[in-house]
């Protein structure tokens, strides 16, 4: 669904518009941080040690966040009032504002429903939304009703979402709303180094958006988000083993450390061995993706969507060796390199976004380069601070064979690239899969598992039916 939003929504808005889009979502991630202070992942581990606290630590995060959120979101559309002149801008940051307080008060409790492992509700609440979203951004794109309608779309599609999370919530707990000072103290405090580490992050991943929106034009931020927004897509499988095995990790690390070191290292090896042919499929046919998707006026977004693809590698690692810290408690260490690396962020964004913009007039090119650079300084880091044992012989091989693997894919698609572009999707897909079962990356024993899945949903089917 992302997907079809990345693909319909830009061609109709122009690049303009998409930066429009770009600036006002942006600016709702980073206050998204502000006004949680961490506490999402505080009450994911809370919750998943100790379930029968979730009422009064929900409770207690959405009046913090709502309070927090309605404060900072205040402060931004006055500034922007006084001292932007987009009308169309100025109406965007409003209807975000409402619709992310609204979302920033669903936080805890979907956090909560992560911690007690019910993430069936977190998978409803994505399709439902996304869904209604993605369909009615599309229309109201194609009927030409502009990026003030879009942003419209996103407060209504908000707040169905909001009411089935509340829903849910209350099949399996209650909230309590009235927070102690006690409490609150706790749920500030815990959250603190998640905080630090969540702020840095986000502005490390935002930042690019807003230095390009101040250095360049908004038609260049539009050549940056139609490729960021693909890469985003692309993010979906370590975001969804990062949550599930969150909870997991978080008790293994307290009862049983070697299970928690080898759960780590089998999510790693699992996300090398998909984003090597991710990065270098899209490195081959970025623009044969870019020249069908878009219209011409996009093609300054192909060396930029070359260069986020390789990001995807250092990225799924840096989220696997996340959710690892954390469940050590190790947060505020990893808040300490994210620092570090915003800092570095800031210095090579405003010496390459300038380079080139004056070289290329595309700043967009700078920005992605130095996300490539920080991305693989900072998961570089990450790996270092693993506990001991969990880069070891075996990771080695499956790196090894995932590249042996991934330059023979290359070799067999690159012919293929100016075909459309499913084609050598498709035959990539099949060249992998069977080179790797050839050179030990994939076992043979997940093939017969795979194909023997729908025989066994069959069976499981036929007594009901009878």
């Amino acid at each position: 669904m992302s997907i079809a939003y990345a693909i319909f929504v830009p061609r109709f808005l122009g690049p303009e518009g998409v930066g429009v889009l770009a600036i006002g979502w942006s600016i709702s991630q980073i206050i998204m941080v502000l006004a949680t202070l961490g506490n999402r992942m505080f009450l994911v581990k809370e919750v998943a040690r100790n379930p029968e606290r979730a009422h009064l630590l929900v409770g207690t995060a959405i009046v913090i966040n709502v309070v927090l959120g309605a404060l900072c979101w205040s402060s931004v559309v006055l500034v922007y009032s006084l001292f932007v002149t987009s009308s169309d801008l100025k109406t965007v940051l409003l209807l975000i504002a409402i619709s992310s307080v609204l979302t920033i008060s669903t936080g805890p409790i979907r956090a909560a429903l992560q911690g007690m492992e019910k993430m069936q509700y977190s998978l409803y609440d994505s399709i439902f939304s996304n869904g209604l979203f993605t369909g009615m951004s599309i229309l109201f794109a194609i009927l030409g009703f502009g990026v003030v309608a879009i942003a419209a779309v996103g407060l209504i599609t908000v707040i169905p979402s909001v009411l089935l999370n509340y829903w849910w919530f209350s099949r399996v707990s209650h909230i309590t709303l009235k927070p102690g000072r006690e409490t609150i103290k706790e749920v500030v405090k815990g959250g603190i180094g998640f905080f630090v580490m969540d702020i840095t992050f986000q502005i490390y991943l935002y930042l690019d958006a807003l230095m390009l929106s101040v250095m360049t034009s908004e038609t260049v931020v539009g050549y940056y988000n139609v490729p960021t927004r693909l890469f985003g897509t692309l993010l979906f499988v370590p975001v969804i083993v990062g949550n599930a095995i969150l909870p997991a990790l978080c008790r293994m690390a307290q009862q049983d450390r070697d299970n928690q070191i080898q759960m780590t290292r089998n999510t790693l090896n699992f996300f090398i061995g998909i984003s090597f042919p991710m990065a270098a499929g899209t490195t081959v046919l970025a623009l044969p993706i870019i020249n069908l998707l878009y219209s011409s006026a996009f093609e300054p977004s192909v060396p930029i969507l070359i260069i986020l693809g390789w990001c995807i590698i250092p990225t799924y690692l840096g989220i696997g060796v996340v959710q690892s810290l954390i469940a050590q408690d190790r947060q505020g260490v990893w808040a300490k390199v994210n620092v570090v690396s915003t800092i570095v962020n800031f210095v090579l964004n405003l010496g390459l976004i300038t380079l080139t913009q004056n070289l290329w007039n595309n700043g967009a090119v700078g920005a992605g380069i130095t996300l490539l650079i920080s991305e693989i300084v900072t998961t570089g880091i990450g790996l270092k601070l693993l506990s001991k044992g969990t880069i070891n012989r075996s990771f080695l091989l499956v790196l090894l064979r995932t590249l042996i693997t991934t330059g023979v894919m290359v070799l067999v698609i690159w012919p293929l690239r100016e075909l459309f572009f499913l084609l050598p999707i498709g035959v990539g897909v099949i060249v992998y899969g069977l080179v790797g079962i050839i050179v030990g990356l994939i076992p043979l024993s997940y093939m017969r598992m795979a194909l023997s899945m729908p025989r066994q949903l069959f069976k499981r089917e036929s007594p009901a039916q009878g």
